[in-house]
């Protein structure tokens, strides 16, 4: 074992050159394997007692090198195996947290590298009750019928002792997927939510599994204090209500004081109204004394307004003053007279605020001829801040597959890491449709710039790039990543 040499002045800096010039690169990753018997990773144990630590993560990024400097077609399962095992090595350096994201684990047990059983005894050892709820949850299709019963019995018991009502329910609403006779408790446990919010967004997702607690869901809602917060509730209610709820929707709706507030709800709710209700709607938009509030909402309602209310609205819409609003407005009228399209891609490049510009070209880029997708592309371009140009690119990389590098790299140079793991999995699609030549270089630069974050970071964003994995590694490399994870977990735990 090479990191039990006694330290002589020289071999601890110099073994990897000495292996290099002699060609025995496959002991150098062996060397990099290799346990102490404290359980650590040995040559990081030898280098870090010799103050030596600097000569490791050398080490480590020669190996890496090594690796991927001989890459075929026919070994890259092994490569990418090496690469993650080396970035998860220089993440762990900086962090020493770790978790194997549920969907890695399905994936696992889906191509056979893990027994069910392996994955069961691993999501058992999570110490968040409610992470542990939902992995089993998620888990239970994956394992046999006495595996499944198992995990779903440990899961019940685990949601019963989250002492956090709100938490509570949110488990047991995630079990009754699996357990249908649990949706009775799970709806005691929701009534009991304080929070008038919580509890009305609890009923709205339990009413998608059993609607006839559409009627609750919607008492809960029109009993919310914050009209910003009923507003919303009232909105993603709309879509889901029966013909003789949508009535009193509509009634809760316009009882709403703020006239911004009641626009919110109203535009959603008008969408779902049979042509019965419909005038009423209308009524309730034209009750809106702000006209940029009532522009919305006639807006919103274009697909089914007549011409000459088409015609008030783009009149409406041009006069909203404020930048963002402006352009929502017209972007919705766009969708029904296309000849508003440069107007709205116009009012989107005039947003002050990126964040703002970045989500009102995200929204436009479908509907753009190719001329005008070349303007939007300037406008992403422009935009200085990384996570908001990263979203607007890889909108426009969905209609411009040439934009994937470009879009790549705004998106790996994020900070953020649920900004960049959002934008990473919103590309990984499309990456992995492109040829394993190209999308190796792709994955490689991309992986050396990640590897920078923490370990639980690299998880997340090996994560959202499994499909890229598949594609250039098959199951034999997700074998390889699995077991580095497991090594450096063990050795950086």
């Amino acid at each position: 074992m090479w990191h039990t040499l006694p330290n002589d002045g020289y071999i601890h800096q110099h073994l990897v050159w000495h292996l290099e010039k002699a060609e025995k690169v496959e002991e150098i990753h062996s060397l990099l394997r290799e346990e102490s018997k404290t359980g650590a990773n040995g040559w990081y144990e030898a280098c870090d007692r010799l103050g030596q630590t600097a000569n490791f993560v050398t080490d480590v990024a020669r190996a890496w090198q090594l690796a991927e400097d001989t890459w075929t077609l026919a070994t890259l399962p092994q490569v990418i195996g090496l690469q993650c095992r080396y970035a998860l090595i220089i993440a762990s350096l900086n962090s020493l947290a770790a978790n194997l994201p549920i969907k890695l684990l399905l994936a696992l047990i889906e191509k056979n590298v893990w027994t069910p059983e392996q994955g069961l005894a691993y999501v058992l050892q999570s110490p968040n009750p409610i992470q542990k709820v939902y992995s089993l949850t998620k888990l239970a299709n994956h394992l046999p019928p006495n595996l499944k019963e198992l995990g779903l019995s440990k899961a019940l018991t685990v949601a019963w002792e989250i002492p956090d009502k709100s938490h509570r329910a949110y488990a047991l609403i995630c079990l009754a997927d699996k357990l249908p006779e649990l949706l009775p408790e799970a709806t005691t446990a929701a009534r009991e939510i304080p929070d008038d919010w919580t509890r009305a967004y609890t009923l709205c997702s339990l009413a998608d599994k059993s609607p006839e607690l559409l009627p609750l869901a919607l008492a809960a809602a029109s009993e919310i204090q914050s009209e910003f917060s009923r507003a919303i509730a009232l909105r993603n209610l709309a879509h889901k209500l029966s013909p003789e709820l949508l009535p009193l929707a509509l009634d809760a709706t316009r009882k709403i004081q703020s006239e911004y507030y009641r626009a919110i709800a109203l535009r959603n709710l008008a969408r779902a109204l049979p042509p019965e209700l419909l005038q009423e709607a209308l009524a309730a938009a034209r009750e809106i004394p702000d006209k940029y509030s009532r522009a919305h909402v006639i807006s919103s309602l274009a697909a089914i307004l007549p011409p000459e209310l088409l015609q008030e609205a783009l009149a409406a819409a041009r006069e909203i003053p404020d930048e963002k609003e402006r352009a929502d407005a017209l972007n919705s009228l766009a969708g029904i007279l296309p000849e508003l399209l440069l107007e709205a891609l116009t009012a989107a490049r005039k947003i002050q605020s990126e964040m703002d510009r970045a989500d009102a070209l995200s929204s436009l880029v479908v509907k753009l001829s190719p001329e005008l997708l070349q303007e939007a592309l300037a406008a992403a371009r422009e935009i200085q801040f990384e996570w908001y140009r990263a979203k607007a690119l890889s909108s426009l990389a969905a209609i411009l597959p040439e934009l994937l590098p470009e879009a790549l790299a705004a998106a790996r140079e994020i900070q953020s890491q649920d900004n960049r793991v959002t934008v990473l999995r919103s590309l990984a699609g499309k990456l992995s449709q492109i040829q394993k030549t190209p999308l190796f270089e792709y994955w490689r630069e991309t992986l050396h710039i990640l590897s920078v974050h923490t370990r639980t970071d690299l998880l997340k964003d090996i994560n959202a790039l499994t499909p890229v994995i598949f594609i250039l590694g098959d199951k034999l490399a997700v074998k390889d990543i699995a077991n580095a994870i497991q090594d450096v977990s063990r050795w950086w735990h």
